[in-house]
């Protein structure tokens, strides 16, 4: 499966969902995304000073 991240800026909300195969697949997917937002996060902090 190919998962492409949304764009966002700060003021939006991102809203979208998936279909997995498996639990697995799920787990190994939601840990992608956990990682995805933890650099955003970092990258805000960062490029805010």
């Amino acid at each position: 499966m190919i998962f492409e991240a949304p764009k966002s800026t700060n003021n939006d909300a991102v809203s979208f969902q998936i279909y997995c195969d498996d639990l697995e697949e799920v787990d190994r997917l939601w840990a992608a995304l956990s990682e995805w937002g933890k650099s955003l996060v970092v990258g805000r902090r960062t490029a805010g000073g």
